[in-house]
């Protein structure tokens, strides 16, 4: 589930309270970079920035769920970021790919984002999940 804004997030929890997530659900903590949606000037578009206080508030509102959860950033560079370590340290997972990445000062590829998310979370001690330890985690049969 894209959570673009905290509120989006109210809304999630609420169908967990009641039970009525499905099976593989995941909140997707999206944050707004410096260059925005678009990438067409700096400006963060949406939600929150890419901080460990923005990271806090959204965690905050997880405390006492056990609904899984990841981080990405729109118009910027994830692995830049302190959310990404701080991410894993918090138990969550990283969401990556060049469909949300943007910098005006590096392209990398997707290879090389997973290799640095590799190397992340070798530093951090988080061991990248397996197909069937991810389905455990979403709660689907694997």
């Amino acid at each position: 589930m894209a959570i673009y804004e905290p509120g989006f997030l109210q809304t999630v929890l609420v169908y967990d309270r009641l039970g009525r997530l499905p099976a593989g659900a995941m909140a997707k903590l999206y944050f707004g970079g410096e260059w925005g949606m678009a990438a067409t000037g700096r400006g963060v578009t949406f939600g929150l920035p890419p901080t460990e206080n923005a990271l806090a508030a959204y965690l905050d509102m997880l405390a006492g769920t056990e609904l899984p959860w990841s981080v990405s950033v729109w118009g910027g560079d994830l692995m830049q970021t302190p959310v990404a370590r701080l991410a894993l340290e918090r138990g969550g997972h990283l969401h990556i790919g060049l469909e949300e990445h943007f910098s005006p000062d590096r392209s990398p590829t997707n290879a090389e984002l997973v290799c640095e998310a590799l190397e992340l979370c070798e530093k951090v001690g988080r061991p990248v999940a397996s197909p069937s330890l991810t389905a455990r985690l979403l709660g689907l049969p694997g």
